[in-house]
C-alpha cells in the first residue's frame, strides 16, 4: 500500500493506510487527551499529520516495521504540538535556569539601581547572552489579544 501510494499516488492505498493505523492513532490520542486539555478532534488531527509524515518519511528497506515508525511519528507530532502550545511543562533545566536568572536579575537591580542588561545577567549566571535571550523567549513570549478586539487587517478593508 505504501509503495502504491508513493509510486502511483494511489489515494485508496493512502486511505487504507490511514484506516489500518487509525486504531493505533486513536489509542495514542486518548492518552494525551486527558493530560492536555485539548479536544480529542484537535489531537486526532495533529496525529494524522504525524501519520502522513510517517507515510512520506518511512524507508521501505528499514528494519523497523512501518507501524512502529508511524507510532513514533504520531506521538512525536503530538508532543511537538503540545510543547509548542505551552500545555506541557517547561523542561527542568529551563525552570532551574529561569530561577537563577530571576534571582540574578533581582540582585543586579538592587546593586545597580536600574534594570540590568542581558549581558550583565548573562555574566552573573555564567551563560551566553544568546542563552538569556532564548530563555526569555521561552518564558516571556506571549501574544495575548482580546477576541472582541477588531483585527488590524480587518480595519484596513
Amino acid at each position: 500500500m505504501l509503495r502504491a501510494y508513493r509510486e502511483r499516488g494511489d489515494r485508496r492505498a493512502l486511505e487504507r493506510l490511514f484506516s489500518m493505523h487509525g486504531p493505533l492513532l486513536k489509542s495514542i490520542v486518548r492518552r494525551y487527551r486527558h493530560s492536555s486539555g485539548e479536544t480529542y478532534e484537535d489531537l486526532l488531527q495533529v496525529g494524522h499529520v504525524g501519520l502522513m509524515k510517517a507515510v512520506n518519511g518511512y524507508e521501505a528497506g528499514s528494519e523497523a516495521k512501518f507501524s512502529s515508525y508511524a507510532h513514533s511519528m504520531m506521538e512525536g507530532e503530538l508532543r511537538h504540538y503540545l510543547r509548542d502550545s505551552s500545555l506541557v511543562r517547561k523542561p527542568r533545566w529551563a525552570r532551574s535556569l529561569y530561577a537563577k536568572v530571576s534571582h540574578a536579575t533581582a540582585h543586579l537591580m538592587a546593586e545597580l539601581g536600574r534594570p540590568p542588561l542581558a549581558g550583565e545577567i548573562a555574566r552573573e549566571v555564567n551563560i551566553e547572552v544568546e542563552g538569556i535571550n532564548e530563555l526569555m523567549k521561552l518564558y516571556l513570549h506571549t501574544n495575548v489579544k482580546s477576541l472582541d478586539e477588531a483585527r488590524e487587517d480587518d480595519a484596513d478593508h
